[in-house]
């Protein structure tokens, strides 16, 4: 495959999950009005299972599934359900343009700590992006105390691939 399809076949799939994320994150924020947020994360995660088991079948690879018994994947996968629950606590709470954008804000947080926890070298380059997407940031939260609240601060509590952060 040459450089150029790979390239396209790698926006293609970012636009088709970002798409299916901000699906996902609507419909979640609709339906938690009335329902019950256990039985939100109950339904979203069957569905979840559902579509993922249908490409491991139809890629035949249901045998690898033996290999999600791991300690660390299972403690992964705990990990993973208190950030959907965290997420979808803020979803119900705040808007979801604020929410998502407090989101996105956590790889530019966590390349911060890793200077600070791990003694991580970062060089200008970095902490200029860092700097320019914190105050992009602020232009579109427009943080004010009333904005800014421990909604916020929950839902950027997000373990997952898609929304890479931490606590």
């Amino acid at each position: 495959m040459s450089q150029a399809r790979a390239n396209r076949r790698g926006i293609v799939a970012i636009l088709a999950a970002t798409a299916c994320f901000t699906t996902n994150d609507a419909a979640v924020k609709l339906v938690a009005r009335t329902t019950p947020v256990g039985e939100v994360l109950f339904v979203r995660g069957l569905i979840a299972c559902l579509l993922v088991g249908s490409v491991l079948a139809a890629l035949r690879h249901v045998a690898n599934l033996r290999l999600a018994l791991n300690e660390l994947v299972l403690a992964r996968s705990g990990l993973e359900a208190l950030a959907a629950l965290f997420f979808t606590s803020a979803l119900i709470h705040m808007p979801l343009a604020e929410l998502s954008t407090v989101v996105l804000v956590s790889p530019l947080i966590i390349t911060a700590l890793s200077v600070v926890l791990f003694g991580e070298i970062v060089g200008w380059r970095r902490w200029s992006a860092i700097t320019v997407g914190f105050i992009g940031t602020l232009f579109v939260v427009k943080p004010t105390p009333s904005t800014f609240d421990a909604w916020a601060l929950l839902g950027s509590c997000v373990l997952s691939p898609r929304r890479p952060g931490t606590c």
